[in-house]
This record gives C-alpha cells, sequence and structure tokens, in this order.
C-alpha cells in the first residue's frame, strides 16, 4: 500500500507478505519498469524479516519525493535474502532474486 503525501513530499509505504521462512529476512525495493521488465532502484525500503509464522509487514515513509506514483513504470521487488546478502562487490548474488513481485498502479 502507497500513500503520497503532496505537501510533505513523502511516500508512506506498508508491505506485508507471507509464506515466508520463518527468521527470513527480505530486502525490498521500489523499482523503475514492472514486473515483467525489470529495472534499476528507485527506493531501497527497511527489510522484511518473517515471523514463526512466515508472515511479515514493514512500514517506511520515504522523504523528498516529488510526484505522486505514477499508473505503470514502478514495481516493487521482495528479494531471496536481506539487504546485506543481495550483492557482493558490487555484483548481485543468488540471493538478489525476487521472490515476490508485484506491478504499482492506480
Amino acid at each position: 500500500k502507497l500513500t503520497y503525501d503532496p505537501a510533505n513530499k513523502t511516500l508512506g509505504v506498508n508491505v506485508t507478505a507471507s509464506g515466508l521462512v520463518a527468521g527470513s529476512a527480505h530486502a525490498v525495493h521500489i523499482h523503475l519498469g514492472s514486473c515483467d521488465s525489470q529495472g534499476a532502484v528507485k527506493y531501497p525500503l527497511n527489510d522484511l524479516v518473517a515471523s514463526p509464522a512466515g508472515t511479515a509487514e514493514a512500514t517506511a515513509v520515504v522523504q523528498n519525493v516529488d510526484q505522486a506514483p505514477p499508473a505503470s513504470g514502478w514495481y516493487i521487488n521482495v528479494h531471496l535474502g536481506s539487504s546485506s546478502q543481495i550483492e557482493q562487490n558490487g555484483q548481485p548474488t543468488l540471493y538478489f532474486q525476487p521472490i515476490i513481485c508485484g506491478n504499482i498502479g492506480k
């Protein structure tokens, strides 16, 4: 769920996921593009950490956002591993693999 505040130029983001391994951590990003045509990270978010039941929720407020989310052209990715696992020496690792993807649109 995204909530844009044009007065404060903030984007509120609430991410929920289920079916995760208990205690696992997962990097989450808003990217440019779509799930079918993936692009660069637009906004990195806090990692999701799964509960013992395999569910996770994270909330973030992104500052200095100049525009509302577009009707298309952004998507959200939940990666296999945590932020500290998805890259090594500037290159993606196997943990970079997306396990959940959703296109953002109106």
